[in-house]
């Protein structure tokens, strides 16, 4: 079964990226849609001075919970008036937000792809999620694909990857593509990848041989390196190709490792319109 889960917080971020998980699961052939939203409170041992604080406090979370509850249903319906009808589509509610959880979930759901909404500039509200999207992606083994809200969903059928061409390491990762194509439709992807073109490494070579055959399934290109400068400079080599998709490598090598700041993951991901997504 093909699962896609989806992190929700009701923000608009997050909201839209549910919109967009409804067209990629239709067009992409998943069989399953989770959604998991989190309840942050604060624990009630040893914090309220009497038993009186502690019956309100617990009151105040089981109506908290259920006023969440409510709105993941509603999400959910608003989700299935868009999903073909044989997609299941299941929700999980836990009453504290942690990575871990979200880790847990995708292990004993065998996750196929995790869906983020990121945070825009432009919009009245911000994603607590969209917050910790470098922290996630550190983190999960699991395929995640980050959705800019100036995004809207187009079926994938070019995309840009970064990646070493002397490393053998990086190269054998990209066998990792492979479970992007669909299911549906085995009609091979272009692969715009920036690096040297395959005349330029040497037939012979052993990284030659390896990544002709891990990208036999696709027609990719390749290009020298310093077409571009990350992160904005990927971005902008991906619209120059008209790629509906950027792919982050794993590891100290990908781009998304050493981004630590706000600022500077803004600029790849904040006020977007392409998705990125990310390889565990």
């Amino acid at each position: 079964m093909k699962t896609l889960l989806i992190p929700v917080d009701f923000s608009v971020p997050s909201t839209h990226a549910v919109d967009y998980a409804a067209d990629l699961a239709n067009d992409r052939g998943f069989n399953k849609v989770i959604l998991i939203a989190n309840c942050i409170a604060s624990p009630l041992s040893d914090y309220w001075s009497n038993q009186v604080d502690v019956w309100d406090a617990r009151r105040e979370m089981r109506r908290t919970l259920s006023d969440l509850n409510t709105q993941l249903l509603n999400l959910k319906a608003r989700l299935e008036k868009k999903l073909h009808p044989d997609i299941q589509i299941d929700t999980r509610l836990r009453q504290c937000f942690s990575i871990s959880s979200i880790c847990k979930l995708a292990s004993s759901e065998t996750a196929d792809l995790i869906l983020i909404g990121s945070n825009s500039s432009q919009l009245g509200t911000e994603s607590i999620i969209g917050h910790q999207i470098i922290n996630i992606c550190k983190n999960l083994t699991v395929p995640i694909m980050i959705i800019p809200s100036g995004s809207n969903y187009q079926p994938i059928t070019h995309a840009v990857v970064s990646f070493d061409e002397h490393s053998s390491t990086e190269i054998y990762y990209l066998n990792r593509l492979k479970h992007l194509q669909n299911n549906k439709n085995p009609t091979p992807f272009e692969r715009e990848k920036p690096g040297y073109h395959p005349e330029d490494i040497v037939p012979e070579s052993h990284n030659y041989t390896l990544l002709n055959s891990i990208l036999r399934s696709f027609r990719y290109y390749v290009y020298e390196q310093g077409t571009y400068d990350q992160p904005i400079g990927l971005s902008k080599f991906a619209d120059s190709y008209y790629s509906q998709l950027i792919i982050a490598m794993p590891g100290n090598k990908g781009f998304f490792y050493n981004l630590t700041h706000k600022d500077i993951s803004e600029k790849l991901v904040m006020d977007g319109h392409k998705p990125v997504l990310v390889l565990p």
